[in-house]
């Protein structure tokens, strides 16, 4: 143990200078490994800047927002004159149409 100690001292503190005395890797092993790692990363993010960016979306009618508040069997007000009804249908409609991302401009027509 007091071998070790020595060791480590001559190692810069980095452990033992006998690569299998730990049954680790040595701090070479690690970032050797490190830098694999690192550069197989920066590969797979690189940019490749020869493309231009995708276009954007095309506008979505309103016939596309009525559709999918049909599919999604959007809760319909039946006129009641209850506030509660009233306001809890109005919450779940905006939570949908806020889900759908429709312009605020479009939303006064649901």
């Amino acid at each position: 143990m007091a071998g070790d100690r020595i060791s480590d001292r001559n190692n810069g503190g980095e452990g033992s200078s006998n690569p299998n005395a730990g049954g680790g890797l040595s701090r070479e092993d690690l970032m050797a490994i490190a830098t694999i790692v690192a550069t197989t990363l920066q590969g797979l993010v690189k940019p490749n800047n020869n493309q231009a960016p995708p276009p954007p979306p095309p506008p979505r009618g309103t016939n596309f927002y009525y559709e999918s508040l049909r599919k999604n069997k959007a809760p319909t007000f039946d006129g009641s004159h209850d506030h509660e009804v009233a306001q809890t249908w109005m919450n779940n409609i905006e939570t949908q149409l806020r889900l759908l991302e429709v312009q605020t401009r479009l939303k006064w027509m649901f």
